[in-house]
């Protein structure tokens, strides 16, 4: 099924880094997320172009970029190899337009070709309007599953038992 006949999509290149890297800044401001000390653009500049496991899909539309999808190779012990979608964002003004249909089903069409399992992500549980999207789509919410993470002193605490 094609969402959107007029969108074009690119993988992000390093010369289009610096303007289309606005758009995880604005999914900050949109979200009221703060941003990290360690969360940089130039930091991940060096993160995606010094490996091949993470894959940036830019969807441009009128000639601007629209929204994106940031995912990257994931494995699981029960089920094999997948995709983890990290980031699915439209901007405010593109909404409403099928962007993130299309770029959702990009992915899923990169999750066929290459034999994934399926995609993961995680949704934050105030965003009913994500969880809706995603849900609609046909993502099942694994109910028994917790996203733990062990960050800034928990991390150096644990490291330091090494």
């Amino acid at each position: 099924m094609e969402y959107l006949l007029t969108c074009a999509f690119r993988s992000m290149r390093r010369e289009s880094f610096q303007r289309s890297w606005r758009l995880p800044k604005l999914v900050r401001s949109v979200l009221r997320t703060p941003a990290h000390g360690h969360y940089r653009g130039d930091a991940c500049a060096r993160w995606i172009w010094g490996t091949t496991e993470f894959r940036v899909l830019i969807a441009d539309l009128d000639n601007q970029p629209a929204g994106y999808a940031f995912f990257f190779n994931c494995y699981s012990t029960f089920r094999g190899r997948g995709l983890f979608l990290e980031d699915l964002f439209v901007r405010p003004e593109f909404r409403g337009k099928k962007v993130g249909d299309a770029l959702l089903s990009h992915v899923a069409a990169v999750a066929r070709d290459e034999t994934c399992f399926g995609i993961m992500l995680n949704v934050l549980g105030w965003n009913q309007s994500a969880i809706e999207f995603f849900q609609k789509h046909g993502a099942t919410l694994l109910g028994d599953w917790r996203t733990a993470c062990f960050d800034g002193d928990a991390q150096q605490v644990l490291a330091a038992r090494r």
